[in-house]
């Protein structure tokens, strides 16, 4: 395991090569709604180019050490909940575009299974990472509230409040 530990992480270069098809995906679909080409292609290539971009973020989250996911299921989680968002704004991208492909059947099928991903996302979501967070936000008094209402009551106890405490 020695071994394992001394060599580099191969994640920067998942992600590059996520990024990378995700791009010329995008380009190719571009391309395709201007010759008329079908549209078919070049969104699976764009679905493939995310799903390797969704696996390194999953993978990411679950070996970072700052991050508060530290289990498979909360990773599978933060994966499937980047699926559904992704699915969506791709459902909005292909309806909108339908008018010139003609194939507003697959944003139809994008945006439902989107939602259900979403859905299972934040079942399988750690809670606890959010729950936390917000705890901690509020002991530490850097919410927004908490500061506002800290600093509204500074304001009444200022300096009107300690003159007449100091009174001769």
């Amino acid at each position: 395991m020695s071994d394992d530990a001394d060599q580099p992480s191969r994640a920067p270069f998942v992600f590059l090569a996520g990024l990378v098809l995700f791009l010329a995906s995008l380009a190719a679909f571009v391309a395709d709604l201007v010759t008329g080409h079908d549209v078919l292609r070049s969104l699976a290539a764009n679905a493939v180019g995310v799903a390797v971009l969704v696996t390194w973020a999953a993978y990411d989250t679950l070996v970072d050490p700052t991050s508060n996911v530290d289990t498979r299921g909360g990773a599978a989680g933060t994966g499937v909940l980047l699926c559904g968002v992704y699915l969506v704004l791709a459902a909005v991208v292909v309806g909108v575009t339908s008018v010139v492909h003609g194939r507003l059947e697959l944003a139809m099928w994008a945006g439902g299974l989107g939602l259900v991903f979403v859905v299972l996302g934040f079942v399988a979501f750690p809670s606890e990472a959010v729950v936390e967070d917000e705890a901690s936000e509020a002991e530490s008094g850097t919410s927004e509230s908490d500061g506002s209402e800290a600093a509204g009551d500074r304001e009444t106890e200022g300096p009107s409040a300690e003159t007449s405490r100091e009174e001769p």
